[in-house]
């Protein structure tokens, strides 16, 4: 599933029952790691850039730029995404 996420669009710390693959396909993302959201810890993640939700491991997340983001996303349970400023998984 592709889908089109608005800059400034924010996904707070969150788990997963399962392992999720991602690829940035446009835009600006920046995600990390933990149960707390830390602007300090992000890490830019460019167009092509392809990383992982371990299953129960917290993330968070965050579209920056002017663009709006694109993802593509894959789990065992099937597709999921993120539209507009919340989570559907």
């Amino acid at each position: 599933m592709r889908v089109a996420i608005a800059a400034g669009t924010q996904a707070h710390p969150h788990t997963h029952r399962d392992n999720r693959t991602v690829t940035v396909l446009s835009g600006t993302w920046q995600m990390g790691y933990g149960t707390t959201f830390d602007a300090k810890a992000l890490k830019t993640l460019p167009p092509g850039s392809v990383y992982a939700e371990p299953a129960g491991q917290a993330h968070y997340a965050q579209a920056c730029g002017s663009r709006p983001w694109n993802v593509y996303g894959i789990s065992v349970r099937g597709f999921w995404c993120i539209c507009g400023s919340r989570a559907i998984f």
